[in-house]
């Protein structure tokens, strides 16, 4: 990319949220100056960086989207990327100075790759030496599809793109993007502080009881309503009895036949998931 022209030395002030290890835009700073994401107050960076030019790919981007509709899928999260697009690029931090962890840049000892341009790039940089002895680059990419969250679209539909583009390789064929996992109506996230961490035992998981599935919620049905009508064979006419018997009844060949359980939910989602 460097070698190509996409890449200068700048300085850059905006508004960063550390969790997300990102820089927000206007349209992307929440009520009170805060992260929408993880709901804490910015802060104002400075710094003198390395750049990505990535206004450069403005108009090619717009004609990958253009072109190929269902590029990102589903049509919600095209639309989406497709807005932002729409708002203009600008160009972007490469590096970061200062911090003693991550990628030193190649031709800058003093800084470190950019976390998010380290993570996209090792989608291609891995086939290289993700089996040993071999290259899976012709074989893997371009990819057909790349599954990813919603919360780092941008990251994956425009940034990665330009990226390629840059270095003049393909891009993948499609994103599709999945929601969250919920937890106590929350993205479940280690940023957040609401999965388990195996190194804070003093922090429990929060659990949250996931609807029934389909299947569940018919055995359910079929267990308020009862199995007296489903037996078969000699026992189907002891059913029935069983069933019509008013409290305190006595069967004729035997002692008081128990009173049928009122319907309900006899047993727990957990233990009915186990049974399907």
């Amino acid at each position: 990319m460097k070698a190509n022209g996409y890449v200068f030395e700048g300085t850059y002030e905006g508004w960063y949220c550390p969790r997300c290890a990102d820089f927000k835009t206007a349209q992307e700073v929440a009520e009170g100056n805060t992260c929408p994401i993880h709901n804490i107050e910015l802060t104002r960076e400075n710094e003198q960086n390395w750049f990505f030019q990535l206004s450069a790919f403005q108009e090619r981007l717009e004609e990958l989207f253009d072109g190929q509709p269902d590029f990102v899928q589903p049509k919600t999260r095209y639309n989406e990327a497709r807005s932002f697009l729409a708002g203009g690029l600008q160009d972007v931090s490469l590096s970061r100075r200062g911090i003693d962890w991550g990628i030193p840049v190649p031709w800058d000892q003093d800084q470190t790759i950019y976390v998010w341009w380290d993570a996209l790039l090792n989608y291609y940089t891995a086939l290289t030496y993700a089996e040993p002895g071999a290259d899976l680059t012709e074989r893997f990419w371009p990819a057909n599809y790349q599954l990813i969250g919603k919360d780092i679209l941008k990251f994956h539909a425009i940034y990665w793109p330009a990226l390629l583009m840059a270095a003049d390789l393909p891009v993948p064929r499609h994103l599709f993007v999945h929601g969250f996992l919920l937890m106590d109506g929350e993205k479940m996230s280690k940023s957040l502080g609401n999965v388990l961490d195996p190194f804070r035992r003093d922090r429990p998981l929060r659990r949250r009881r996931a609807p029934l599935l389909p299947a569940a919620r018919r055995a359910v049905r079929r267990r308020r309503v009862g199995f007296g009508r489903r037996i078969r064979g000699p026992l189907r006419k002891r059913a029935r009895q069983r069933v019509r018997q008013p409290r305190g009844a006595h069967d004729r060949d035997g002692p008081p036949l128990p009173r049928r359980r009122r319907p309900g939910r006899a047993r727990s989602t957990a233990e009915m998931a186990r049974r399907l």
